[in-house]
């Protein structure tokens, strides 16, 4: 996000100063060509960022791959503790409904 914050930013301070120059030279003869050198490097700078994307390419991260491997094992740790308290509730659970059942109530 902060990167397409910065493009925008760029590209307007780039405008701005275009701007400036095209009004410096309102008269000119030179005024079209000005005016079209800064609609290409208008478009360069929108498309680097693109550009850089589809030759890197896109890396998905699966979530905490980015974790050390003391974090992924505490979280893995938190997870086999969480699931070993379920099973024990659902155990516990189904345990009574079945003793209900043995003694008629």
């Amino acid at each position: 996000m902060q990167q397409i914050v910065s493009l925008v930013k760029n590209v307007a301070m780039f405008l701005l100063v275009a701007t400036m120059l095209i009004n410096l030279f309102s008269d000119s003869e030179y005024k079209k060509y000005i005016r079209y050198a800064v609609g290409i490097i208008v478009m360069i700078m929108v498309l680097s960022p693109v550009w850089k994307i589809i030759h890197e390419g896109v890396t998905l991260r699966a979530p905490g791959q980015d974790l050390s491997v003391e974090e992924q094992v505490r979280l893995q740790e938190e997870r086999m503790r969480l699931l070993e308290e379920h099973m024990e509730d659902e155990m516990f659970k189904k345990g009574g409904e079945e003793y209900g059942e043995q003694t008629g109530n």
